[in-house]
């Protein structure tokens, strides 16, 4: 089974090698409705095979009760780290109860990247989260503020400011929000809005960045149409230590750890701490996912 499983592109392929079912999740009816347009081009043997459930994964055996020990693996891409913390005991009570004994979870999440180097390299508990076992202390939650000047004629943008941390709060992680905190017209003047720059809510952060877009102001000058955007987001991080002792309190045994750079290459396989911090000290590693392979020991 895959959870989230988006238009069920990896589960279709699955579907064509040896597996007798695959069942396709996602909470998304136009997804799903893809998922299905897809699977109508393939021969029957590959079709009949392949079946959707659209709906949150706390919902699934109540969809498909026969799914209680069914499942030899299940697949989880890029989601994990949207969870919130208050999810994790439904999630792992769900892989528990479908996949078989010796059954897996294969899974993908965000992971230490160049953005978190080199933030880790500034911020002693940020480096501190992504070398410590106990999620519990040290969240995997980060706040990142970005700020960049765009010049609407040339169409180029450049980034002045970023500064991610961290963030204790049980939030979803979101994309990012922006506000166009300078602008200047056509024939006008560069005007800094007050009700923009009031919604960086954090005074000293504020200050911060009103400082930096003022060392920029020679650039501004030269910059006829643009804007001066403050884009914020909250994200979640994983490393392999805090990862594998997540897993590991809620009952999963780590068969193995996997980094992976944004072309979908494996960089590294990790296991300890060691290896994160050997990682994280290589700024030209462009590393996006960890992967994690477990299973619930017989």
């Amino acid at each position: 089974m895959e959870l989230g499983a988006a238009e069920g592109d990896i589960a279709c392929l699955i579907a064509f090698g040896e597996a007798k079912k695959v069942y396709v999740n996602d909470i998304s009816e136009q997804e799903m409705r893809i998922f299905e347009d897809t699977k109508k081009q393939f021969p029957a043997y590959v079709k009949n095979k392949l079946e959707s459930i659209c709906c949150d994964y706390k919902d699934i055996l109540m969809r498909k009760p026969e799914l209680r020990g069914a499942c030899d693996f299940v697949l989880f891409r890029n989601g994990f780290h949207f969870l919130r913390d208050a999810d994790y005991p439904s999630f792992f009570d769900l892989l528990r109860t479908v996949l078989k004994p010796g059954g897996q979870i294969i899974m993908t999440a965000n992971s230490i990247n160049i953005m978190i180097i080199k933030e880790m390299n500034r911020n002693s508990e940020i480096q501190q989260a992504f070398v410590s076992q106990d999620v519990s202390q040290h969240p995997t939650r980060f706040s990142n503020a970005v700020v960049r000047i765009q010049n609407h004629i040339t169409k180029t943008e450049t980034e002045i400011f970023r500064e991610t941390s961290l963030c204790h709060e049980d939030l979803l992680p979101i994309g990012f929000e922006k506000s166009a905190v300078c602008v200047r017209k056509q024939g006008g003047n560069w005007g800094r809005s007050k009700k923009e720059t009031g919604k960086i809510t954090d005074a000293a952060l504020r200050t911060r960045i009103v400082a930096k877009i003022d060392e920029h102001s020679g650039d501004l000058a030269k910059i006829h149409v643009g804007e001066v955007l403050y884009l914020t987001n909250t994200s979640r991080y994983f490393a392999p230590a805090n990862l594998i002792h997540l897993f590991a309190n809620h009952g999963l045994e780590t068969l193995g750890t996997l980094v992976f750079n944004s072309k979908g290459h494996t960089v590294a396989r990790l296991t300890n701490n060691a290896n994160t911090k050997a990682i994280a000290s290589e700024d030209a590693r462009d590393i996006v996912r960890l992967g994690i392979i477990a299973r619930f020991p017989s």
